[in-house]
């Protein structure tokens, strides 16, 4: 049925949202002039690591501020770009169900619903789709009744 490719197309759409969210960080990072400093800082702290960088945090904290408010701006963008997307995305999903039901043909296309039958066959199955076999050939010699299924309204209940 649609329901496996309405899977894979939420595979791709993540996919997709994923690729973009990691594209805008990379972007502002790779833009910053943060991973210069940092790579400053690496180069000259060497094997002691984390204690040269604490000793310069005046002077990149201007720029991890900088960073910050580009990645905050950035993201944000983003979320609102995703949001307009899901609702397009949202849109397609039901189209292409839509699209995929008027392609192909599935068990609700050899169904009906029938009410008001007498209470002594309401509850035997093969009675049922004895009555509704006659009654159909009938109509048309050719009308074989397949299966019947039995539904009860327990709303009144």
């Amino acid at each position: 049925g649609v329901g496996l490719a309405l899977f894979y197309n939420s595979f791709v759409f993540q996919m997709i949202v994923h690729g973009l969210t990691f594209w805008a960080t990379w972007w502002v990072f790779s833009t910053s002039q943060i991973r210069y400093t940092l790579a400053r800082v690496e180069a000259k702290s060497g094997p002691r690591g984390c204690a040269a960088f604490a000793g310069r945090g005046h002077l990149i904290a201007g720029e991890l501020e900088d960073f910050a408010a580009s990645n905050f701006a950035t993201l944000a963008g983003l979320y609102c770009a995703v949001f307009v997307v899901s609702l397009l995305y949202g849109w397609y999903q039901k189209r292409h169900a839509q699209w995929f039901d008027a392609q192909n043909s599935t068990m609700e296309d050899y169904a009906m619903q029938l009410e008001g039958f007498p209470m002594d066959m309401q509850m035997n199955e093969a009675a049922l789709q004895s009555e509704l076999e006659k009654r159909f050939r009938r109509i048309d010699a050719r009308i074989q009744v397949v299966g019947v299924s039995l539904c009860y309204d327990y709303a009144g209940l």
